[in-house]
């Protein structure tokens, strides 16, 4: 007997699927055709599949996923290809009058069919309306003010120029208006702040031919939610380069125009100064889609392993762009955790032939030098510092390379440098996430709570959905600078629990506030403690004055401390989480380098040898702590 196949397992096939009618218009699949009374139009088959999938399940969510087995037959798909069917879809449906696509935050699309107007206003609505009227006109006229903002201080790559377009949005809509005027002043600030040369343009976009691209937005006031979606669009030939969603809830709507602009900047900030690699390479969009779709996923911290597969297709059909190729490198190394071991090899033999390509193609933009230290074990910090340190030389206006020098000398315990690298770093691409997430726990450690309050609070409202990425980087600062004090009030058991592992994470920080070795003890007996709570108890034992303890802890952290050859490569790729050495140099390590065990540590993660050829850490030239005798006398 036959069975039917659920519409999740069955591929859209437009040449059997029957006509239907949605609001005035007529849908007719295997001719491909929408008609509105009298006019019929094309539509591109794969926007057709999308719609048929959606229409199938009129009133239900539909993931993305689903879309992507159902109309592409489960190939890799950019983001960015499923958003411009959405968009056409939209539009197609403010014609039809007859239905609305909605954005489920986190889930997928529904399809749902407008029910004839209801008469009356529902007041609550209104009232929310209004104060979300009232709040972005109070943004609109006060602006936007950065913490500690400062020009940066070494400028960015060329880049692209852009003419920023008027937003659509119902002109009937209050909220949707409002959201499509104050978007296009925060984009060009944040956009100018990252060192675009953004052109505001009041018009159609058609008066500039100067600019390479066109910035467009689609605004839409859902029934509890505004959504938002924006483009760049190549002036050449018209294709979309970058595509992007954004939803928000009515309360938190104010923060919505910024919220799109610290994306918009952050994620073209590093890609946007790529494009400017290849002036004789013209990518096709399929390829520059993918490749920024990638990297995209990569900034805000979504799906690594599918960033490096995007990114691989990409570079593969285009062996002469920089741009491919240095995005391949770079998605390797931010990835290569998330690919299985038996394939990680073959993926880290590939990512270091797109660097050496970069290298090759762009040898004087700086961000092509960093990759070999991503591709390299961590142990091998004195070639890694060699190398960035050329990149500073080569690309002195480079806003990644001080980042990445700053973050070597964090792990190395030279915090009070760290920090001014840092500090430089985000003042020249002052929205990126991970740049934020960086400056909080950097502030931490150096014991600048107030300012990493102000940073944290900024980066959240600007990046929502980073809040657990943003929060844990305070974490790892304040566990790392050794205020428990002010981890417990900082730690959120509801939110952090993943991380921190509430029931032993308190019970842990009581013993240390008591100063209780049993309760230490017990606590960190306990099973299944998460990494984070792990590496509590492995200072906080120390500080207990269990360090036999604590340095049984840290040889399960630590695996190259047993290692015959810490950078071997094979070791590393089956121990990429074993070189993490920022708590044994920060503050609250220092009950741990009292002990000799320390120094040998130290050596196996390349530590000693590069702190006598590139300079000692802070608790040697700052605190001067006994230990650092012993760091010179080990290598003599």
């Amino acid at each position: 007997m036959d069975r039917a196949i659920s519409l999740e397992a069955r591929r859209v096939d437009l040449s059997i699927e029957l006509p239907f009618l949605l609001g005035r218009a007529r849908v007719d699949p295997p001719a491909h055709e929408v008609a509105i009374g009298r006019k019929s139009e094309r539509m591109q088959p794969q926007t057709m599949k999308v719609l048929v999938a959606l229409h199938d399940k009129a009133g239900q969510v539909v993931t993305r996923d689903e879309l992507v087995d159902r109309c592409w037959d489960g190939r890799i798909v950019g983001d960015d290809v499923i958003n411009r069917c959405i968009l056409l879809l939209r539009r197609f449906a403010e014609q039809s009058r007859g239905f609305r696509i909605e954005t489920v935050p986190r889930a997928g699309y529904r399809l749902v069919e407008n029910a004839p107007q209801a008469i009356g206003t529902n007041r609550r609505r209104a009232a929310a309306a209004a104060a979300v009227v009232s709040a972005l006109v109070v943004g609109a006229i006060g602006g936007w003010m950065w913490l500690h903002h400062q020009a940066p201080s070494q400028g960015v790559p060329p880049t692209p120029s852009i003419s920023l377009v008027p937003f659509v949005a119902e002109a009937n809509d209050t909220v949707a208006r409002q959201v499509a005027q104050a978007a296009p002043v925060s984009i060009s600030r944040m956009m100018a702040d990252s060192g675009f040369a953004v052109v505001r343009d009041e018009s159609d976009g058609r008066q500039i031919p100067s600019t390479d691209y066109l910035f467009t937005g689609d605004i839409r006031h859902e029934s509890n939610s505004v959504e938002a979606t924006v483009q760049l669009v190549s002036r050449r030939d018209g294709a979309i380069i970058y595509t992007h969603d954004f939803s928000a809830a009515l309360e938190q709507v104010p923060d919505l125009p910024d919220r799109i602009g610290a994306a918009v900047a952050a994620e073209l900030a590093w890609t946007g100064a790529q494009m400017a690699l290849d002036p004789n390479e013209h990518l096709s969009p399929e390829i520059t889609s993918e490749l920024m779709n990638g990297i995209v996923q990569t900034i805000e911290g979504h799906d690594r392993l599918r960033s490096y597969q995007l990114t691989r297709r990409a570079a593969a059909l285009a062996p002469n762009s920089a741009f491919a190729q240095l995005s391949l490198a770079v998605n390797t190394g931010f990835g290569i955790s998330m690919v299985p071991r038996g394939e990680r090899d073959e993926a880290l033999a590939l990512g270091r032939r797109a660097g050496e390509r970069a290298r090759a193609l762009a040898p004087e933009f700086g961000d092509v030098y960093l990759t070999w230290c991503q591709l390299h074990s961590p142990a091998r910090m004195i070639e890694c510092d060699e190398r960035v340190r050329r990149a500073l030389k080569v690309d002195s206006m480079s806003s990644f390379v001080p980042g990445y020098l700053s973050s070597l000398l964090y792990g190395a315990g030279r915090i009070e440098e760290s920090v001014q690298l840092a500090r430089q770093s985000l003042a020249n691409d002052p929205y990126k996430p991970a740049k934020l997430a960086r400056m909080i726990r950097m502030l931490e450690v150096s014991g600048q709570s107030t300012e990493a309050e102000k940073v944290y609070r900024e980066a959240i409202r600007l990046w929502p959905d980073n809040i657990g990425r943003i929060r844990a980087s305070r974490l790892a600062g304040l566990a790392e600078a050794g205020n428990y004090a002010g981890l417990a009030a900082f730690a959120d058991p509801a939110i952090d629990a993943p991380m921190i592992g509430p029931q032993m994470f308190a019970k842990l920080l009581a013993a240390q506030r008591k100063h209780d070795l049993g309760g230490g003890r017990q606590a960190c007996a306990a099973k299944n403690l998460t990494a984070f709570t792990l590496s509590l108890c492995m200072t906080i034992l120390a500080d207990l004055g269990d360090f036999d303890g604590s340095y049984a802890i840290a040889a399960s952290f630590y695996p190259a401390w047993k290692a015959p050859r810490t950078a071997d490569d094979e070791f590393w790729l089956d121990h990429l989480g074993g070189f993490n050495t920022e708590i044994l140099n920060a503050p609250a390590g220092k009950a741990m380098r009292t002990d000799r065990r320390f120094i040998e540590i130290a050596r196996k993660q390349g530590l000693v040898a590069y702190w006598l050829k590139d300079g000692l850490p802070d608790f040697c030239t700052k605190e001067h702590e006994p230990e650092c005798a012993r760091i010179s006398a080990k290598t003599k």
